[in-house]
């Protein structure tokens, strides 16, 4: 047996021994050489080897590659399975910047919303006519504010499911570019007092509008 590098202790029966008394407990020291003890392993393991260092190293691998301010970061490879999952709740501060995509950062400004007095009306009159565009791609007046009795309301524009396109509504100069379209056979109710202008594709394309006004 080889000898040790320092004289034997003696214990509190005067024994010889190779442990360490510091004046309030005992210490055994053990050592053990690299892959003497198998569950223990070797650091040559590899991570699928199934002992201490073989493990650590597999749990090792399954770590980020790298921790930012000592932070953990979790990041979903697989969707959330569909259910009544819920993840907690998110405060927005005010004017963040919220990152909707990895490139593009989308400032959100949140305003005190304002409070809308509508006015009850009640429609008293109402009148219905058909409008065939005169030209292709020209801004037309729907109807004029002195054919009609009181003041206009709503109008509820139909477009004709026979068009062949869409049709624009909009102010005096509406076109494809600055109206509202209305697909064929779809319709529109739109409350607005003033003068109403329609632009379609083609002549042979046609509106039904009803004009609902109050006195």
């Amino acid at each position: 047996m080889a000898q040790q590098n320092g004289r034997l202790n003696t214990d509190l029966d005067n024994k010889l021994t190779s442990s360490y008394y510091d004046g309030a407990k005992w210490h055994m020291f053990m050592k053990a050489l690299n892959a003497d003890i198998e569950a223990l392993g070797s650091t040559t393991d590899p991570a699928t080897a199934q002992t201490v260092i073989g493990l650590l190293k597999a749990l090792i691998a399954k770590l980020p590659s790298a921790l930012q301010s000592d932070a953990i970061k979790s990041v979903l490879t697989a969707p959330i399975p569909a259910g009544t999952n819920k993840i907690g709740s998110v405060d927005i501060a005010n004017s963040p910047t919220v990152r909707v995509d990895s490139a593009t950062p989308v400032n959100v400004s949140i305003v005190q919303p304002v409070v809308l007095q509508v006015a009850k009306v009640s429609p008293t009159n109402m009148k219905s006519a058909i409008k065939t565009a005169a030209n292709a791609n020209v801004s037309e007046l729907i109807i004029s504010l002195s054919s009609v009795q009181g003041r206009i309301v709503e109008y509820i524009i139909t477009a004709d499911a026979a068009n062949a396109a869409p049709v624009y509504i909009g102010e005096n100069g509406v076109d494809s570019t600055k109206g509202i379209p209305v697909a064929p056979g779809q319709q529109l109710r739109l409350q607005y007092g003033n003068e109403l202008y329609f632009c379609a594709q083609n002549t042979t394309d046609k509106i039904r509008v009803t004009i609902i006004s109050a006195t």
